[in-house]
């Protein structure tokens, strides 16, 4: 089947000096990839995102394109199911959510790059998981045979031409829903926040919403995982782009591509965000520290879920120090969540919180640094 191709893999940089026509004329793409409770909200809103001048903006609070698919499989029980025991009605009926949530993130490009925009979008890693890959996650990699899932944003964000090209869109380490020619075409940023305060604080959420929700998609959703999962992938990319090109495409002027940038340092580390913005290429000048809480009309025009999920947020006029995860640990915190919830589910966030240190721990490490 041809496949689309998209611009090399490489430096923004560096096409600069090759003289890229494309590269000149469309503005470049980045991908913030999050997960719940993370502090994505409070990042976007530090760096007045929908302000910025060279930003196409996104309407869902930065991005969520594939939220409507993640709810999707909810509601059809994708994320609760063997990916074998789903009917054809169910998993066409999931496959075309998904490719309608694609061909929307593909308009959003394509509208940015007519405007000669950046396109800056965020997306929670859970959101565009592939249920076969989930499948694998739960049951094992045995599990399934199954091939994964595909939606295919086309050619209409890039305006490339069709070729003849016979590779796999997937790789067998890219577990999202998303061809690896069209992830290859965005630069990420991973936002990381320490699991003893996100993973506690999403099912807390879950719990005020919608009274809490099955074994299955706490293991799928409690978890660093697939931010881990994709940023290893990512790594892949621009490693194996460098060694083909004969250059170093890792690096990009002051940065280190795939970036990642840890709430705690968002928070408290101004530089890390003037690092960010430069490298990105936002208007660092309208970074802000403080602002005016939510007036209540304002809340009062959301939904239940919006004013739950950005709570902490809409109250605040700066950041909230006690958001920050100094001197927390899974020992000082696991007598807590038992007594909020109890000793089963407080027993089962130690669990899913320990498990997912070592993930978070490995891209702490990683991080991105004040300039020197």
């Amino acid at each position: 089947m041809p496949v689309y191709t998209l611009s090399p893999f490489i430096s923004i940089r560096q096409k600069a000096k090759m003289g890229d026509a494309s590269q000149s004329e469309n503005g470049p793409l980045f991908y913030l990839i999050t997960y719940p409770r993370s502090c994505s909200n409070l990042l976007l809103h530090m760096i007045a995102l929908d302000d910025q001048p060279n930003v196409f903006p996104a309407s869902e609070h930065g991005g969520y394109f594939f939220m409507p698919f993640f709810k999707g499989c909810l509601k059809e029980k994708v994320w609760t199911m063997h990916v074998d025991q789903l009917s054809e009605e169910q998993i066409t009926k999931m496959k075309q959510l998904a490719q309608s949530c694609a061909e929307a993130l593909g308009e959003h490009v394509a509208k940015a790059r007519s405007l000669h925009k950046m396109v800056v979008v965020k997306e929670h890693a859970t959101l565009f998981c592939d249920p076969v890959a989930m499948t694998k996650f739960l049951h094992g990699p045995e599990s399934t045979t199954q091939q994964p899932w595909s939606a295919d944003p086309g050619p209409a964000a890039f305006g490339e031409t069709l070729v003849d090209d016979q590779s796999s869109s997937h790789s067998p380490d890219n577990e999202t829903i998303l061809p690896d020619r069209f992830l290859k075409a965005f630069k990420p940023t991973f936002l990381i926040r320490n699991p003893v305060l996100a993973l506690p604080s999403f099912f807390r959420a879950i719990k005020d919403l919608h009274g809490g929700t099955s074994h299955e998609v706490n293991k799928l959703s409690l978890t660093l995982h697939w931010s881990r999962s994709l940023y290893d992938w990512y790594l892949r990319q621009f490693q194996d782009a460098a060694q083909t090109q004969n250059g170093d495409v890792h690096k990009d002027g002051e940065g280190v591509w795939p970036i990642v940038l840890d709430a705690d340092d968002v928070m408290t580390e101004p530089g890390v965000l003037m690092r960010f913005c430069e490298i990105v290429g936002l208007d660092k000048t309208l970074v802000r520290y403080s602002w005016g809480a939510a007036t209540k009309e304002q809340v009062e025009s959301m939904d239940q879920e919006h004013q739950r999920m950005l709570s902490t947020l809409l109250a605040s006029s700066g950041i909230n120090q006690s958001k920050l995860s100094t001197n927390l640990s899974v020992e000082s915190e696991a007598p807590k969540w038992r007594e909020e919830f109890g000793e089963e589910f407080g027993a089962m966030l130690e669990t899913y919180v320990r498990a997912a240190m070592p993930d978070y721990e490995y891209m702490k490490s990683k991080r991105l640094q004040p300039a020197q």
